[in-house]
């Protein structure tokens, strides 16, 4: 996975080098850094490129606006209704990245009959083989966690 880190790293600093050598010196800093941190998420965390998950990650741009924004609310009973429209696209937003993740998760266990590939997806996959029940499906609790571990950028193993 390391490889595929610097791999992004070194094609972002190419694309740089030429724009300098190009003449123009501008370089919009915050877009390319995010755009080779989503390129990174996309194939370590799912095997895929920045631009077949470009959606789940601007739908989780937009997520994490609308949370920043109702943020200030955290911890007062009853927040979530203080504004529901922002409630409301948040959940929807929810459910949209919800899906695209579930798809992403289905189109993985469809092609990857015996031709496992080193990401966290895999990892993941593979593990759901070790609890026991090989070739069985996951549970919606088990659907559920990895959806909040590829969310939050993160996966805890279990002992």
């Amino acid at each position: 996975m390391a490889g595929l880190m610097v791999e992004s790293a070194t094609n972002m600093l190419d694309r740089w080098s030429a724009l300098i050598n190009s003449g123009k010196p501008e370089i919009d800093f915050e877009k390319e850094i995010i755009n080779t941190v989503g390129e990174i998420i996309a194939k370590t965390g799912f095997g895929i490129s920045y631009e077949s998950g470009q959606e789940v990650f601007e739908k989780l741009r937009e997520l994490q606006i609308i949370l920043f924004k109702s943020n200030k609310y955290e911890g007062v009973p009853f927040s979530k209704f203080m504004n529901p429209k922002q409630t409301l696209k948040a959940r929807k937003l929810g459910n949209e990245i919800d899906s695209l993740l579930v798809s992403i998760i289905n189109d993985r266990l469809e092609s990857n009959k015996g031709h496992p590939q080193n990401d966290m997806l895999s990892l993941l996959l593979a593990k759901k083989d070790v609890v026991g029940r090989p070739g069985t499906t996951f549970t919606t609790r088990e659907h559920g966690e990895i959806r909040t571990n590829i969310r939050n950028g993160k996966y805890k193993k279990r002992d």
